[in-house]
């Protein structure tokens, strides 16, 4: 006798799994910020700055809406800006990194120390 649930568990189990690796690689996603050696460590888009310890994955010469969540557009100098990780405290940074607040802004970002 064959059994009729077999063929539904199984299409459904196989999604389950599908779904909880989606979730799990979308969850270890490089984001502005994070450490790196090389641009492709990187959302899409942006690049690795190897200038700061242990690498900053950001993105050059952005625009105040042009930043991926997380990440704020911050001018230094008058024709130099870059996407960097947002933070309210040193908590949200990286070990090495201090949360940076200019003058007028409503938000910081993580900078390395030093």
């Amino acid at each position: 006798m064959q059994n009729i649930f077999h063929k539904p568990y199984d299409t459904f189990l196989k999604a389950a799994c599908a779904l909880i690796f989606l979730l799990f690689v979308s969850a270890c996603a490089a984001e502005i910020g994070d450490e790196c050696e090389r641009s492709n460590q990187c959302p899409a888009g942006a690049i690795c700055d190897t200038s700061t310890p242990d690498g900053y994955c950001t993105i050059p010469q952005c625009t105040q809406t042009g930043c991926p969540q997380e990440s704020t557009c911050i001018e230094f100098g008058q024709r130099t800006s870059f996407c960097m990780k947002w933070c309210e405290d040193d908590g949200d940074c990286r070990s090495g990194h201090q949360c940076v607040r200019e003058e007028g802004q409503n938000v910081g970002y993580c900078y390395a120390k030093g």
